[in-house]
């Protein structure tokens, strides 16, 4: 299969699962989805049950965390102990950052300029002596060259990227930079939002200790609910600075034993969303029939046609062109960028605007229609 491969498959498959698709060309996965028909009425199903039932099912409800955990963790190759269920990325990121044991004068090596929660969680620790050192994005690629200067440089004790740039989709080499942590011993977080979904994600291979990822993008799941990962090798290095009944061992007997969980699980502290667990595991289970290996060919594939389109027409790209560096996000540079997204919004195509330029980003539902509706619209401004 062509890395550039357009499928037709995917969107017959799946594009019933999304009525926004029948009345919009919907390009906007990297801000939020929609969200698919099975995730509805799983949710559906939780909240009617409860209405009629009250806990009477709690049993059921532990049993869709289970599934909700294990598919998160079958998507990243990490073990189901490892992962924790959070209320977004910033939330992940913030559990990480609290909990570990920092000392006056350490250094985080973060990847800038960012989305707000790349940056924020590490700048939070100043007050506790930690400094942030910055690893300059250039036209929103992130250097392995500059990564491990800055590295060296610093001495981080920590090294935090978004596995792709918001603004521009440019996504970053995370086995070269988890080769620089593990030669160094530093430690390595990622903000998967931008990609979980929507490319291949292998945390051991690409040594990665911490990973944060909300469900509302490339996940397609509920708004208000993520995931964050942890290594198993990693957990006795943070402790929550937030526990509860369910931070603990056998949590269930409600016993005042304190004795935190040995895995993922001590960070999540109490009585979770029951009806988002529910639509969260029903849109993992779309995302495994489809294969994130064929949903990444796909947009890469639409990319390819978007990027022909603006060839066409002389429109330039704010995003990158090398191959490794491409995502399903395509940053269109436009004279009236702010007009053009207004008018496409008219019109029913849902794009975003970032930088001042089009972000465009299709999913494993999109076709080469959407896009022709895109730059049908745009040939009229």
């Amino acid at each position: 299969m062509s890395e550039y491969a357009i499928s037709e498959e995917l969107p017959r498959r799946f594009r019933s699962e999304f009525p926004a698709l029948e009345e919009y060309a919907y390009l906007n996965h990297a801000s939020v989805s929609p969200l698919p028909m099975r995730s509805a009425e799983a949710t559906k199903r939780y909240l009617d049950d409860r209405m009629r039932y009250g806990s009477l099912h709690f049993e059921d409800w532990l049993a869709a965390r289970n599934d909700a955990r294990t598919r998160a963790a079958q998507l990243i190759n990490a073990d189901p102990e490892e992962i924790a269920f959070t209320g977004n990325t910033s939330h992940g990121l913030s559990i990480v950052a609290q909990a570990l044991e920092w000392k006056p004068g350490d250094t985080v090596a973060v990847s800038y300029p960012d989305f707000p929660t790349v940056v924020f969680p590490w700048q939070n620790l100043a007050r506790r002596g930690v400094k942030v050192a910055k690893i300059m994005r250039h036209g929103g690629s992130l250097r392995t060259e500059d990564v491990e200067r800055v590295l060296d440089q610093t001495e981080a004790r920590l090294l935090m990227v978004a596995s792709v740039d918001f603004a521009t989709g440019a996504a970053c080499d995370l086995d070269a930079l988890g080769a620089l942590c593990r030669e160094r011993g530093t430690l390595f977080c990622v903000d998967a939002i931008q990609s979980l979904g929507a490319a291949p994600m292998d945390v051991h291979r690409s040594s990665i200790d911490f990973l944060a990822a909300g469900g509302h993008k490339w996940l397609l799941g509920p708004i208000g609910f993520g995931i964050l990962y942890v290594r198993q090798s990693r957990e006795e290095l943070l402790h929550p600075s937030t526990v509860g009944w369910c931070s603990v061992e056998d949590g269930e007997t409600i016993t005042l034993d304190f004795k935190l969980r040995k895995d993922a699980g001590r960070f999540e502290p109490g009585t979770q969303d029951i009806a988002s667990l529910y639509g969260f595991a029903a849109s993992l289970s779309l995302l495994q029939e489809a294969g994130v290996e064929n949903i990444h060919a796909h947009t890469l594939g639409l990319g390819q046609y978007i990027r022909d389109c603006c060839a066409e027409r002389g429109l330039a790209l704010a995003s990158p062109d090398e191959p490794g560096e491409r995502s399903a996000i395509v940053s269109i540079e436009h004279p009236d960028a702010d007009r053009a997204v207004k008018a496409l919004s008219a019109e029913k195509v849902v794009v975003s605007l970032r930088d001042g330029r089009i972000r465009v980003a299709p999913h494993l539902a999109s076709t080469t229609g959407d896009i022709d509706r895109l730059f049908q619209v745009l040939d009229a401004v």
